[in-house]
């Protein structure tokens, strides 16, 4: 069973949060960690991903969630992010993989 403790991620983060963009945030992070939602919950999820499009901290802790997940799911082929980064890098035409010292971590 998956278990997330956001709490202790989010408490310990330098980002500053309100506690609302904390409790939207680990809502997140419950509901997408399920491996079915009810309409209820499918509908919430719907309406924090409104949320995270004007606001830049909630979408930045999304996306973290997500990938997270997908470790955790083992969905995440980590040659393939690579070869996506290295091709995002020469479409921008700058070497931002160096530049912003941007790596795969996990």
């Amino acid at each position: 069973m998956f278990r997330y403790n956001g709490s202790n991620l989010i408490n310990s983060m330098v980002i500053p949060l309100t506690p609302e963009q904390k409790e939207i945030i680990n809502e997140y992070y419950q509901i997408a960690a399920l491996k079915n939602f009810t309409e209820e919950q499918a509908q919430r999820m719907q309406e924090i991903l409104i949320i995270a499009q004007s606001d830049a901290i909630i979408d930045f802790f999304i996306t973290e969630a997500d990938h997270f997940i997908g470790h955790w799911l083992n969905i995440i082929d980590e040659n393939q992010l690579k070869d996506q980064q290295a091709i995002l890098s020469e479409y921008l035409e700058t070497d931002y993989m160096d530049k912003y010292r941007i790596f795969v971590n996990h």
